[in-house]
């Protein structure tokens, strides 16, 4: 099944509105790069992408999609966050798209955009969380990626002995360093516990939520984190790796978009290390999707942009650029041996 709209004669163009973060130095090469070729496939639908920093897409989401005429389709990311404008009855179904592409992904990604019996986005990216390091200074001090709790304690005090500031973080954008808590949580409480959270089932003074925080302090304690971590962005604490004024920091995948091609050769990847033995590994891997917004006017288009964004060829140009690992089984992900080191992580 194909969706499609053909122009007729007396039709006037119509106008999409895409709200995207521009979260990545390539982000604004590869939406051109993406509006072109759609373009040229639909004469009769223009793009207009709305491109905005991350720290400010968050607040106007809802705007978008309370607001007729204000964006037609907004990339987000999948679960609680989309299920929670589901409830609001603020996404369009997308059901009959998923009938035609749904083959072309992972069974295990239905679960994440599916709400009751019906699907409500289509997934175009997901990337990794973890730990970057620069391998000459773990050789040189003779360290070995972390296993376990006790381990990174270790290691980020004998970084502390050596004078090097144990962790790069960069907190001017708060959703940068949200990651330490997931993980905590996760690596503590588990899964199923951490998503009660997020729904507001658990209260913020039980007692799983108290031994997050208190792990926290056990690093703050240490003297972990850089002094100045609130006024940096992560971009811009990437250099005190490269100098080895700090030995770690933990990011996302697209992280190697920032990093220096002199410099990607010498950098290494490993996973968040274990706290509980008995609560199951999970990674923090978001899943970044594409919603359609009920109020749009150009429903039909819409879900065009959505069938050309599931595509293989279309999530090999976002994922290629941006560092990423496709969504799509058939897409390729970039030859590079950083993000092969992570993807290897995720099987």
């Amino acid at each position: 099944m194909t969706i499609s709209t053909p122009l007729l004669a007396n039709e006037q163009q119509i106008n999409l509105k895409i709200a995207m973060v521009t979260g990545n130095a390539q982000t604004p090469k590869v939406l051109d790069k993406l509006a072109r070729q759609f373009e040229r496939q639909n004469p009769q639908i223009k793009i207009n992408f709305i491109e905005v920093k991350n720290s400010d897409f968050k607040p106007q989401i809802a705007g978008w999609l309370e607001k007729p005429v204000s964006a037609d389709i907004i990339s987000w990311h999948a679960n609680e966050r989309l299920f929670k404008f589901v409830r609001q009855d603020l996404i369009l179904d997308v059901s009959d798209i998923w009938q035609t592409v749904g083959p072309q992904f992972p069974n295990n990604f239905l679960r994440h955009i599916k709400y009751q019996q019906n699907i409500y986005a289509i997934p175009y990216s997901y990337y990794q969380w973890g730990f970057y390091y620069k391998k000459s200074l773990f050789k040189r001090l003779n360290i070995s990626p972390p296993k376990n709790w006790q381990q990174l304690l270790n290691m980020l005090e004998q970084m502390n002995k050596v004078n090097i500031t144990p962790i790069a973080i960069g907190s001017f954008e708060p959703w940068a360093v949200s990651c330490w808590f997931e993980y905590l949580n996760l690596r503590l409480n588990g899964l199923q516990y951490h998503n009660s959270f997020v729904r507001g089932e658990i209260s913020a003074h039980d007692h799983g939520i108290k031994q997050v925080f208190m792990h926290l302090q056990q690093l703050i304690e240490l003297n972990a984190f850089a002094d100045n971590a609130n006024q940096r962005s992560i971009r811009e604490s990437l250099p005190t790796l490269y100098r080895e004024k700090a030995g770690i920091t933990l990011e996302g995948s697209f992280i190697e978009g920032y990093i220096p091609d002199q410099f990607k050769h010498n950098i290494g990847f490993f996973e968040f290390p274990i706290i509980n033995p008995q609560v199951e590994n999970i990674q923090v891997s978001p899943i970044d999707i594409l919603l359609i917004a009920k109020h749009t006017r150009h429903p039909n288009a819409a879900k065009q942009f959505l069938q050309f964004m599931a595509s293989a060829d279309s999530q090999t140009i976002v994922n290629q650029m941006l560092y990423q690992v496709p969504a799509n089984i058939h897409a390729k992900t970039s030859s590079s041996n950083l993000l092969s080191s992570v993807v290897q992580s995720l099987a």
